[in-house]
């Protein structure tokens, strides 16, 4: 079970996680909010927001849905302050700056792992020892197979109630909850 690990999730795989429900993304996802630390900048967020406005979504999930999936992101992950001196830093420069940005965030976030979908990404494996893995790969390393762990984050924003980051453990430890 994660305790601690501190994932950075890249815009593609969030963008997959907000509009496909049970997919590998989600799943990744909803796991790391739960029993881990989801990193985000606010450069991270403001490209998933303006990706999820889009009206090429509509036809797969209400902007209404996708906005609160943004929003319910933004309330439970750890913002990490990472600046454009930050993102140019990088080197070797990735293929684009989203990609210098997403790293940006990894070293300034001290990430334990990346989460992508994104090929270029995946061919590297890691990146400062930081390993770089799909969705898929996410799941198979750290999900606890704990039955308790039902409610996806989409679930959470669609039913518009308490999101449970931690559920009640049989070793008595606390709810975290927040509200949506």
């Amino acid at each position: 079970m994660i305790t601690s690990c501190r994932a950075v999730f890249d815009t593609g795989t969030l963008v997959s996680a907000a509009l496909r429900p049970s997919s590998a993304s989600e799943r990744a996802l909803t796991l790391a909010l739960r029993s881990g630390l989801v990193c985000a900048d606010e450069l991270t967020l403001q490209r998933l927001r303006s990706v999820l406005a889009s009206t090429r979504f509509d036809r797969y999930l209400p902007k209404r849905l996708r906005m609160a999936f943004a929003g319910l992101l933004s309330r439970n992950a750890w913002l990490c302050p990472v600046s454009l001196s930050d993102v140019s830093a990088i080197c070797p420069p990735g293929r684009d700056r989203t990609i210098r940005a997403l790293l940006a965030l990894a070293a300034a976030a001290e990430a334990d792992v990346i989460v992508s979908s994104d090929r270029y990404l995946l061919a590297r494996k890691t990146w400062r020892r930081i390993p770089i893995i799909s969705p898929d790969e996410f799941i198979a390393r750290y999900d606890p197979v704990y039955p308790g762990f039902t409610v996806t984050v989409l679930e959470a924003a669609k039913a518009k109630w308490l999101f449970p980051l931690r559920k009640s453990r049989p070793d008595g430890s606390e709810d975290r909850r927040h509200e949506l």
